[in-house]
């Protein structure tokens, strides 16, 4: 799809760019889903222990940290 769509554009820096930006925003979505199914829709007898709550909300801090950082270098240009 990318190559078809760089024979209509021509600016692949513009391609890589617009790419980053998507990329930053599907992964905050991503974080949105997995809190939102780990805290209102996990049975409750699938209900995890401290260990995994802790690795759990440190992967998201650093997914979230990862998505805005892209965001605001596409944005700063």
């Amino acid at each position: 799809a990318w190559c078809a769509l760089f024979l209509f554009i021509k600016l692949p820096v513009s391609m890589i760019l617009i790419g980053g930006f998507m990329t930053s925003i599907l992964l905050l979505l991503v974080v949105f889903a997995a809190i939102y199914f780990r805290y209102w829709r996990l049975p409750g007898a699938l209900k995890p222990n401290l260990l995994y709550n802790l690795a759990f909300w440190l992967s998201a801090s650093a997914i979230v940290c990862i998505g805005v950082y892209g965001i605001v270098q596409v944005v700063k240009g």
